[in-house]
C-alpha cells in the first residue's frame, strides 16, 4: 500500500521519491536576494510597524536604502486607473499575486496582494488575500482584483514581501490579566497605539520559521530596561518568559557568526553573499481538486497514540500520594495535557475537585481545573492559605528552597496533627522579606475579617470596613502575584515531610501584641511567618563563581569540545553534555539573572 501511495502521488506530480525519501513538489521563489527577512547577520535594523494583531505578531517593513517599497508604491498609483479587473471567467489560484484595494483607507490605494483561499459571500465571489507590503489580511470581492499580469507592472510579482513577521522576544500574556494565556484586548489596543506606524530601531534576537524574535526600541540608545518589551511588564500588559530551544539555538549561532564577522573580513564579506540561509522553494503538493481513488480507502490501521513531548506529567503533593502515581479521568478535557510554554521551567498548578484511588494505587484526578501560568504559583498558594508553613533554605541559609504546609504540629506529642495532607514543595522562584511582608499583611487582614465579632474581645466590624478590607485582600494578592521575581533551578530538592521545632525555619510567629484585647496573634487562623534571615552570598563563593564562569566563557570563545560526561554549572547546578548545549545555556534567563546577582560581566 505504501509503494501504491507513492506511484499515485509521483503519478500526479506531487512529488518525487528518491533515496528512500519523500520530496515534495515545491517552487522556487523569485529575487530571494531581495527578500527583507534579517539575515543571520543582521543584529539591528530601523524599521515601520505595518500591521499589528499582537505582540506576538506584528509586521515590521525595513528602511532599506534601495527603495523598492517607494518604488512599487509609486508604480500602483500611477497605473492604478489603467489597471484591468478579471474577466467573468478567469481562474483565480492561490499564491497568484494581484492588486487589490487597501482596507481602512480614506483615499483609494491599491497594493500587492497574494491570494490566500475563495470565499463566495452572500452569491459574491470573493478571495482573502495578504497584502505583501503591509502585513495585514482581508476579504476582497473578485470584482476590486486588478490584473498585474501582461501589464507594464508584471515585474512587482516577482519582487518578495516587503515586509516580515516579527514577535516580541522573551515577553508572553500577563498571567493575571488573562488566565488562558492570550492577549486580552486592552494590551493588544495599548500595544497598537505604542507601536503602529511608528519608526522604531529593531534588535533581532532570533528568527524561527520565517518569524523573527525581536527587541523594539524608541531610540538605539535605549537601555534593556527602556525597551518596549520591557515596558509591557513594566505595566503588567506582559510577563517575561524564556525563549524556545529552537529560538535560543539561532540566537546563539547569530552571536558566533556576528562575533567572527567582526574579527575577520574575508568571513564577513562571504557570509553577506551567501543566501543559503533565505528559504527559496515553497511546498506546493496540496492540489485543490484531486480525487484519490476509491480503491486505496481499503486499508485499515491500528492507530496509536497521539504522544507528544509535551505532555505534562502530574504527580501529588501531599504526603498520602506523594509516590503513587497520577492520572486524569479520561472523560475530563485535561486528560490530556500540553504544555504550552515547555521553555518556561517553573511548576504548574493543577486543582482537582475530586480524586480518587484506584486498585492499582494510582490517584484518579477528576474535576480539574488548570491554574495560569504564573511563576511560583504553588509556592505562593501554599504560603497565602496554608494554616501553617516552613520554609526550608539551603546550608548556606542564602536563599529558600523548599516548603512544607499543613496543620503543623501538636504540642503536646511534638508529632505532625493530620500527616497524611502535609504538603512539600520546591520553592522555585526567589523569595525575599518583601514577599513575606506582604503575605504576612494579607494573612492578617483574612484573619481580621474572620475573627471579626467572634467574642467580646475582638471587635465587630461594620458593613464598610468588611468590604474596605476584602478590598485589601484583592489588592495584596494582585500585588503579591504580579511582582516580578526571578526564576530559580531547584529540581533536585529532596522532599522532607518531616516538620522542624527549633525555630530555625519560617513559620508562625511567636510575638504577642500589647493591646490583649485582640488576641488575633495566638489563635489566628492564618498566623504570621517570622522573617526569613536570609544570609548574603559569601565573598569567597561569589569569587569562586566569578572565576567559574569566566572558565566557562572562556570554553565557549576558545571552543574546544567538553569532557566526556559534560561539565557542570556551579552557578545553576546544571550539567551539560555538549558545547553546543553550554552555549544555548547562557541564553538561558535562568543563568542571566545568576550572572547579574554575582555582579559578573562576561
Amino acid at each position: 500500500h505504501h509503494n501504491d501511495a507513492i506511484e499515485f502521488a509521483t503519478e500526479n506530480g506531487l512529488g518525487i521519491w528518491k533515496n528512500n525519501d519523500w520530496y515534495p513538489r515545491s517552487i522556487e521563489i523569485p529575487n530571494v536576494h531581495l527578500s527583507v527577512e534579517p539575515a543571520i547577520y543582521c543584529k539591528q535594523l530601523t524599521a515601520t510597524v505595518t500591521h499589528v494583531q499582537d505582540p506576538n505578531k506584528f509586521y515590521l517593513r525595513p528602511h532599506d536604502s534601495n527603495n523598492i517599497y517607494q518604488d512599487i508604491e509609486r508604480q500602483l498609483s500611477e497605473s492604478a486607473p489603467l489597471l484591468r479587473p478579471f474577466s467573468a471567467g478567469h481562474l483565480l489560484k492561490q499564491r497568484d499575486i494581484v492588486a487589490a484595494p487597501l482596507p481602512h483607507t480614506t483615499v483609494k490605494t491599491l497594493g500587492r496582494a497574494k491570494l490566500l483561499k475563495e470565499y463566495t459571500i452572500r452569491g459574491v465571489p470573493s478571495w482573502a488575500v495578504f497584502f505583501m507590503d503591509f502585513g495585514s489580511t482581508a476579504v476582497i470581492p473578485v470584482g476590486q482584483l486588478r490584473q498585474l499580469e501582461d501589464t507594464s507592472l508584471a515585474a512587482l510579482k516577482t519582487i518578495p514581501d516587503r515586509v516580515f513577521e516579527a514577535s516580541l522576544a522573551e515577553v508572553q500574556p500577563c498571567a493575571i490579566r488573562s488566565p488562558k494565556d492570550v492577549w486580552t484586548e486592552d494590551t493588544i489596543k495599548y500595544f497598537r497605539q505604542l507601536v503602529l506606524g511608528k519608526r522604531l530601531h529593531v534588535e533581532v534576537y532570533s528568527v524561527v520559521n520565517r518569524v523573527s524574535m525581536v527587541v523594539l526600541r524608541r531610540a538605539p540608545q535605549d537601555s534593556a530596561e527602556q525597551t518596549i518589551n520591557k515596558e509591557l511588564i513594566r505595566l503588567h500588559h506582559a510577563q517575561e518568559s524564556e525563549e524556545s530551544y529552537v529560538s535560543k539555538m539561532n540566537h546563539e549561532k547569530r552571536q558566533r557568526v556576528q562575533s567572527d564577522m567582526e574579527l575577520d573580513a574575508m568571513y564577513a564579506v562571504q557570509i553577506k553573499n551567501d543566501n543559503s540561509e533565505q528559504q527559496r522553494y515553497l511546498e506546493d503538493d496540496d492540489p485543490i481538486n484531486l480525487q484519490l481513488p476509491r480503491d486505496m480507502f481499503k486499508v485499515r490501521l491500528m492507530l496509536r497514540g497521539p504522544y507528544s513531548p509535551l505532555e505534562i506529567k502530574c504527580s501529588s503533593t501531599v504526603f498520602s500520594g506523594y509516590r503513587k502515581p497520577v492520572s486524569i479521568e479520561n472523560a475530563s478535557l485535561n486528560s490530556v495535557l500540553l504544555d504550552t510554554n515547555p521553555q518556561n521551567p517553573h511548576s504548574k498548578l493543577l486543582v482537582a475537585g475530586c480524586v480518587n484511588e484506584s486498585s492499582g494505587n494510582t490517584l484518579i484526578a477528576r474535576q480539574t481545573t488548570m491554574m495560569p501560568n504564573i511563576p511560583g504559583l504553588p509556592v505562593l498558594m501554599a504560603l497565602i492559605f496554608a494554616p501553617t508553613c516552613q520554609l526550608r533554605k539551603d546550608p548556606e541559609q542564602t536563599r529558600a528552597v523548599g516548603l512544607l504546609a499543613g496543620l503543623g504540629i501538636d504540642p503536646r506529642t511534638g508529632n505532625s496533627i493530620y500527616p497524611e495532607h502535609d504538603m512539600s514543595l520546591a520553592v522555585d522562584i526567589t523569595l525575599d522579606e518583601e514577599d513575606i511582608g506582604d503575605i504576612n499583611a494579607l494573612r492578617y487582614t483574612m484573619d481580621s475579617i474572620l475573627h471579626s465579632g467572634h467574642n467580646e474581645q475582638t471587635q465587630l466590624f461594620g458593613e464598610f470596613s468588611i468590604e474596605s478590607l476584602m478590598g485589601k485582600v484583592k489588592d495584596y494578592l494582585i500585588k503579591i502575584l504580579q511582582r516580578e521575581r526571578a526564576v530559580q533551578e531547584n529540581h533536585g530538592m529532596v522532599h522532607d515531610f518531616r516538620w522542624e521545632t527549633g525555630g530555625k525555619f519560617a513559620g508562625s510567629s511567636k510575638k504577642r501584641p500589647k493591646n490583649t484585647m485582640i488576641d488575633i496573634y495566638s489563635k489566628a487562623i492564618f498566623p504570621l511567618y517570622d522573617k526569613l534571615n536570609l544570609r548574603p552570598l559569601p565573598v569567597s563563593k561569589i569569587e569562586f563563581m566569578r572565576k567559574h564562569c569566566a572558565e566557562l566563557h572562556l570554553i565557549i570563545e576558545s571552543r574546544v569540545s567538553l569532557p566526556k560526561g559534560g561539565i557542570l554549572c556551579q552557578l545553576c547546578d546544571v550539567n551539560l553534555e555538549s558545547e553546543h548545549a553550554l552555549r544555548i545555556h547562557f541564553c538561558s534567563n535562568l543563568h542571566r539573572e545568576l550572572e547579574k546577582k554575582i555582579l559578573f560581566q562576561p
